[in-house]
């Protein structure tokens, strides 16, 4: 028996070392963070497929950023502090949005930093010495916010306004810098003509960006969202923070005066419209047996639900058929109820809920 608690003590500790080692695996770039406003790596693009990521072996260093790669040798002093050096850096052109968050991120990886494994070994995080930090993951990050996006509704204080399928107005942010403007290109359609412009990102926080200039064709439309779409996006003097959702296949655009730009990363069918517009409310919260479900909108559909609880676990699921989710044998608690369509699995409506 004694020799079966040894050997499991060590298999414990040969996990455990695994799982807090940096080295002989690739570390994919989340997010950083530069005094105090965090910056997402949105530099994820379908076409080109771009992963800022580190790598370690046992004393060399490596890996790229938004448009370089880089590598060194380090060390490592008093269990987790890491001095670099940097042996060779690539040395292609980088303007604008790419070279704001290149400089940030290099002056986080190319210097000393210390390091901080978390998350059961799946999180990296650097920190230097000014206290900013970049946070990893062994998987790479699938948001994209630099690509076309095809709008799904309008909203403002008068209500929503619904785009149709056809014709639908798009916007593609680009990361192509102007040399003479010094500001980052924009094109897209507004339901009858082609636009573009210039936009600035990065000037107060990473979650929002200032239209610079808009060049396109007013009136001459019949549609009832073109006129109101372009007069939202065309604003410079408006700064839109930006959201992403839905696993990053959502956009969402607000101005300054609440208005709101929903986009998708591809035309949505009619059903899946419909679906994304929709109300969903729940009628009594807490519940005690059953939860009871408001959704006029939706009432030919069969929604497929999952019921999560707040560790993650999935404990009920099925195909919605009436109003009515059974819920007795669930404990008392917090939970997630998810409503998935039934055309498109991906787009998804959450709600909360107790269970008494």
């Amino acid at each position: 028996m004694k020799h079966k608690y040894l050997l499991f003590l060590l298999f414990a500790s040969i996990i455990s070392v695994g799982q807090n080692s940096i080295t002989n695996v690739s570390w994919y770039l989340q997010y950083i963070n530069v005094n105090g406003t965090q910056f997402d790596n949105y530099f994820n693009y379908s076409i080109e497929p771009l992963n800022i990521k580190l790598n370690f072996t046992e004393t060399e260093i490596s890996g790229r950023a938004t448009c370089n790669d880089f590598s060194g040798t380090y060390t490592i002093e008093n269990g987790n502090e890491v001095n670099v050096r940097i042996d060779g850096v690539t040395l292609m052109g980088c303007a604008g949005i790419l070279n704001f968050y290149e400089l940030e991120y290099f002056n986080i990886v190319l210097n000393n930093f210390s390091y901080l494994i978390s998350g059961n070994g799946e999180t990296l995080t650097l920190t230097s010495a000014n206290g900013n930090h970049a946070v990893f993951s062994k998987t790479p990050s699938t948001l994209a916010l630099f690509k076309t996006w095809y709008l799904n509704s309008i909203e403002t204080s008068a209500g929503v306004v619904t785009v149709p399928t056809s014709n639908t107005p798009t916007l593609n942010l680009t990361t192509n810098f102007n040399d003479i403007y010094g500001k980052s290109l924009l094109n897209g359609f507004d339901g009858c003509h082609d636009f573009n412009g210039f936009y600035n990102m990065y000037e107060s926080n990473q979650n929002a960006f200032k239209m610079f200039q808009y060049n396109g064709v007013s009136g001459s439309c019949t549609n009832s969202y073109t006129d109101l779409y372009t007069s939202i996006l065309s604003n410079t003097t408006s700064t839109f923070s930006y959201t992403l959702s839905n696993e990053g296949k959502t956009l969402m655009l607000t101005n300054t005066s609440g208005e709101q730009l929903i986009y998708s990363d591809r035309v949505l069918s009619l059903e899946e419209t419909i679906f994304k517009n929709s109300k969903i409310y729940l009628v009594e919260n807490p519940a005690t047996s059953h939860l009871r479900l408001v959704f006029p909108e939706l009432n030919a559909v069969s929604l497929n639900y999952k019921i999560v609880s707040v560790d993650g676990k999935t404990v009920n699921q099925g195909m919605l058929q009436n109003d009515s989710i059974n819920i007795e044998n669930l404990h008392s608690g917090l939970y997630f109820l998810r409503l998935t369509s039934p055309i498109n699995f991906q787009e998804a409506k959450t709600l909360k809920f107790i269970k008494k």
